[in-house]
Order: C-alpha cells, then structure tokens, then sequence
C-alpha cells in the first residue's frame, strides 16, 4: 500500500509474478503511516485512525 499526495491510499496484491491493483482508497488529509493486519485482512491508516478492507477499500474501523 502507498499514499499519494492526490489523497488516495493505492493498495497491490500479489497475483503469482504480477501484482494487481485493489480499489483505492480516499484519505482526506495526511496520512504517514500504513500498517497491514499480520492476516492482511485490515489496514490502518494514521491521522485519524481508520480500518479498511484492503481488497475492498471498504471502511471497517472508524472512531465515533
């Protein structure tokens, strides 16, 4: 996963020697860090702490 400066979190995955993309992800404002669940099944995303699906781009985790 990577963050542009376009406010999109681009997301790949490994499809045997090729890499696909994943549906991006809108992020409004800076975003420094991108960690992935040691399962892959979530990435968290600073500023304001947020989940998502990565396969999906789904929001699973948001603070109320």
């Amino acid at each position: 996963a990577a963050y542009r400066d376009n406010s999109l979190i681009r997301v790949w995955e490994r499809d045997g020697a090729n890499w696909r993309e994943l549906p991006s992800i809108p992020e409004h404002g800076w975003c420094p860090c991108l960690a992935f669940s040691p399962d892959g099944k979530s990435l968290a995303v600073s500023g304001t702490l947020r989940c998502y699906d990565p396969a999906t781009g789904q929001l699973q985790l948001s603070p109320v």
